[in-house]
């Protein structure tokens, strides 16, 4: 021992380390980014920080594809380290899984204003890359191999580690017997490694878990068949919004005026709106899945067991639709793209000309289209709504005439123009002179000017408005739909099947009604605490009340 450490040798080390002077400053950067990230172990941290390293070292020595990889890797954790700066998070499975749910346009232009932030640390980390991949190439192969060896084996041990022993019952979420589920669902790294490959492999797992989901024929109908088609409206139209938070309308008490049409009928007692609604989950895809189908936060896999809405109207005799200025179908197949394709006719931005303009105005004029005199009809129009960025969904017309304050202004005035959409399509129905019931609510709520689907205290992203309008019909829509609020005072759109279900004419059982009022007291959120102990998932089922008091 007393023989290895002398003048000799230490002047060899030094020289290695001094050769691998940009692969430790590399090394420590990202070990300290790793620690923002507030991982709980320091092991988790050095794990992270040995997988990136080691995907530089493998590909290191191969011409062009070295830089390229460099290239890609200074990007994605640009962009991660950007999206935790600006909006004090870590990038959420829910924004993961719009990769593949939604049209690859909408996507980006989620992304595009992060990408934009993050091109002074992707430079600089593009810089350290090249720089240390430049380094690595002039070792000596066996200090190159001992290196590697050592990396990969501290990223396969972390990797290996995390996925032995994984006993989770898999069916709350996706009930399709998966090889990737456990990954997927439990999603494992996604919280142990934030950088790089937490949110890669998310992604692809994502790929492959969910690209064959389909609706099973041999659902039931968990109602009896039973039909009173007395108060049966001649349409029923479902106006789908997006990112809306009721925080915001003026309707529900907003200082400025962003909802003048929705206030001028209700001060002419011409439509109803309920206060204490809330969205299950603060993702489009999931909520639209708990609120058109009879899955709810505590039971998810009924959505694949028993009949949807849509498939409720189609027996009380409606013929049914889906039109959308937004995007249904991407990569995977998503849950709302499962609806929205099993309805009689479907119409999204990219197959309707009055569509490819992607403003919420042109629905009145799409569903005026479809209407059909002495026909029933049951309507889902899909709006973009106040989804980012907020200045894409408006115009001159809503930024002139609408007073609001400079940090608000882009998203008020985007629930400014949802109002607008939201009377003519009214206006549309009335002209048809036929029964009808409008009935209106978000998918979810949002943080404005962060988002949604993010692990945060702020109630923004699960308020939403619920908005009714009844014409030539005496149902008391009043009663029907206070009487599945739950006994938090809450009502959730996990029991809006139940609530469209009797606008159609169906009977509920009681008891469902009960349950439905005792599921609808939960809600769905992520972790807010880094997870310590790998039996836990990312997502996590908590009573409203304790969430937003």
């Amino acid at each position: 021992m007393v023989s290895f450490i002398n003048h000799s040798n230490i002047k060899k080390i030094f020289k290695i380390i001094l050769s691998l002077k940009w692969s430790f400053i590399f090394f420590l950067l990202l070990l300290v980014t790793t620690h923002w990230f507030k991982l709980i172990h320091l092991y988790l941290e050095l794990q992270n920080t040995c997988i990136i390293l080691s995907c530089l070292f493998i590909f290191s020595r191969i011409k062009y594809l070295n830089f390229f990889l460099a290239f890609i890797i200074s990007l994605i954790l640009a962009l991660e380290i950007t999206y935790r700066y600006t909006s004090g998070v870590a990038i959420s499975p829910i924004l993961l899984d719009a990769f593949f749910t939604t049209n690859i346009t909408y996507t980006s232009q989620v992304m595009l204003p992060y990408l934009l932030k993050s091109m002074v640390p992707f430079c600089f980390l593009l810089f350290l890359s090249i720089k240390c991949i430049l380094e690595i190439n002039q070792v000596n192969k066996s200090i190159y191999f001992i290196l590697l060896a050592f990396l990969l084996i501290i990223s396969l041990y972390g990797i290996s580690r995390g996925y032995v022993g994984r006993h989770v019952n898999l069916k709350r979420f996706i009930p399709q017997v998966n090889p990737y589920i456990i990954l997927k669902e439990d999603q494992l790294y996604l919280k142990r490694y934030p950088l790089l490959f937490g949110n890669l492999s998310y992604l692809m797992i994502s790929l492959f878990s969910q690209e064959n989901l389909e609706l099973p024929k041999n659902r039931v109908n968990i109602l009896n068949d039973k039909i009173d088609s007395s108060q049966q409206p001649m349409k029923v139209v479902i106006v789908i919004g997006e990112s809306s938070t009721s925080q915001h309308y003026s309707l529900y008490g907003y200082p400025y005026t962003t909802t003048p049409e929705l206030d001028n009928l209700y001060n002419n007692n011409e439509l109803i709106f309920f206060k204490n609604v809330i969205a299950p989950i603060p993702s489009t895809d999931i909520s639209l899945k708990l609120t058109l189908s009879f899955s709810d936060p505590v039971n998810l896999d009924h959505f694949f067991e028993y009949k949807n809405i849509i498939d409720m109207a189609k027996l009380a005799g409606y013929q049914t639709y889906w039109l959308s200025t937004t995007y249904e179908k991407g990569i995977n197949a998503s849950y709302s793209s499962l609806l929205a394709q099993s309805s009689d006719i479907f119409y999204e931005s990219t197959m309707h000309p009055m569509l490819f303009a992607k403003d919420d105005l042109v629905l009145a004029n799409v569903l005026k289209e479809n209407l059909e005199f002495n026909k029933k009809q049951f309507i889902i129009l899909h709006m973009q709504g106040s989804h980012v960025p907020y200045a894409d969904r408006i115009d001159d017309y809503d930024t002139k005439n609408l007073n609001s304050t400079p940090e608000f202004l882009d998203y008020d005035a985007s629930i400014f123009h949802t109002d607008r959409s939201l009377v003519k399509i009214i206006d549309a129905l009335k002209q048809n002179n036929e029964s009808f019931i409008f009935y209106y609510f978000s998918d979810h709520g949002e943080i404005v000017n962060i988002g949604h689907g993010i692990e945060s205290d702020d109630i923004s992203q699960y308020l939403i408005p619920l908005v009714v309008y009844q014409y030539k019909n005496n149902l008391n829509i009043t009663s029907l739909i206070n009487k599945y609020k739950s006994n938090n005072g809450y009502l959730n759109l996990s029991n809006t099947s139940y609530i469209i279900s009797e606008i159609l004419g169906f009977k509920v059982n009681p008891k469902l009604i009960e349950e439905a009022k005792q599921t609808g007291e939960y809600i769905i959120t992520l972790h807010k605490e880094p997870v310590s102990n790998q039996k836990k998932s990312t997502f996590k089922l908590i009573k409203a009340q304790d969430y937003l008091k």
